[in-house]
């Protein structure tokens, strides 16, 4: 048995880089409050590895939400020979709180660039300059019994080229 634990321990370190979903938290920011976002590195066109500059005294926001209900995606769309992109973003914050409401409700309609951790450690931008991200989908539940979740499931989209970029630039969290 304990062989058998081993083993089954090893195949998952083996996968560590295959965990799926988000950290507990992202980055967001105002498109309106960033300077610039750099091109990709020529190398390689989904690599951004300069800093996002930002307009002064304006910083990306760290938004936490619930555990294991983060994802981010691209999903093709269009028309066969003219095929696009749409990045998503989901997550629930686990309570219809003031932050989570203010978060959300008052960005309903605001352009907004966001930078999300995958567990596998890899950072992506989701949402440009050009092609910003919004929120497309935001329910706030207070459920109909009392065992069910109070909660704000939200869904920001970005229309883009070729999918999310990966981001290795410093998230500019501080003025």
């Amino acid at each position: 048995m304990c062989v058998l634990l081993k083993k089954l321990a090893a195949e998952a370190n083996n996968c560590a880089d295959k965990i799926g979903g988000l950290v507990a938290k992202f980055w967001v920011a105002k498109a309106e409050d960033v300077e610039s976002i750099p091109a990709p590195a020529p190398a390689n066109q989904k690599v951004i590895t300069d800093d996002i500059v930002m307009k002064a005294g304006k910083t990306f926001t760290e938004w936490n939400f619930q555990k294991d209900t983060g994802k981010v995606y691209s999903s093709s769309v269009g028309a066969e020979g003219s095929l696009s992109f749409e990045d998503m973003i989901d997550f629930i914050f686990p309570t219809a709180t003031k932050d989570a409401l203010e978060q959300t409700f008052f960005n309903a309609n605001t352009e907004l660039i966001a930078i999300v951790k995958k567990r596998n450690g890899q950072t992506v931008i989701v949402g440009s300059l050009d092609l910003p991200a919004y929120f497309s989908e935001i329910k706030a539940d207070g459920g109909l019994k009392g065992a069910d979740p109070d909660n704000i499931a939200c869904k920001l989209k970005a229309l883009s080229g070729k999918g999310y970029k990966i981001y290795e630039g410093v998230i500019p969290l501080a003025a």
